[in-house]
């Protein structure tokens, strides 16, 4: 009977690889709602519901990216992860060929999401990728020391949420020419990946 109880639930399922339960604590959540603010700051249970919709991928990546605008135009004010959700909407249009450089919009969600360091980390590596397949060797290969450097000082190594971060410092180290170092990053890499299966 309780909506909020609900989303903790669809949580718990989402950070322990349960997706059959997430979905359906998702549509509990959704009958039944929730009057006012919620307790992490989000404005309304419908944010809310869209921040887990947005990170698990549900209804893929075009649902997604309409989760991650719903979060992003709530505001600093409407709800925490809004920082984040611009990173997901930037790299989401981008996948579905709205947006031809995706650049600029990484550079704002860069911005957007300084404090969330799993969100920043992440956003600095999808940028430090970009940089790096345009050509910009020096600004892509800092961008992703920057996010492997945070997500160490967050302790967030094992992080499954972090796996894209180990795939771009993969990728970068064998463009420095440090082929053991790629070959570590891609085996961290598989391992956080593997957790997130579904």
């Amino acid at each position: 009977r309780s909506g909020l109880l609900a989303l903790t639930e669809a949580w718990f399922a989402f950070l322990t690889n349960r997706r059959a339960d997430l979905e359906t604590w998702l549509d509990v959540a959704d009958s039944l709602g929730h009057e006012g603010p919620m307790p992490d700051g989000s404005a309304s249970l419908e944010v809310a519901t869209a921040v887990v919709k947005m990170l698990a991928g549900v209804g893929g990546i075009p649902a997604s990216a309409h989760y991650a605008r719903l979060v992003h135009e709530a505001g600093p004010q409407g709800s925490p992860w809004w920082g984040l959700a611009s990173g997901i909407e930037a790299v989401a249009d981008h996948m579905l060929g709205l947006i031809a450089d995706v650049r600029e919009p990484l550079r704002a969600a860069e911005f957007e999401s300084r404090g969330l360091h799993a969100s920043h980390a992440t956003t600095c590596a999808h940028l430090g990728f970009t940089e790096l397949r345009y050509g910009n060797t020096i600004a892509g290969l800092a961008l992703v020391d920057e996010a492997l450097n945070e997500i160490a000082e967050a302790s967030l190594v094992d992080f499954s949420l972090v796996g894209m971060v180990f795939c771009v410092a993969a990728y970068s180290n064998a463009v420095r020419g440090d082929h053991a170092r790629s070959v570590e990053m891609s085996e961290h890499a598989r391992t956080l990946v593997a957790q997130v299966t579904d």
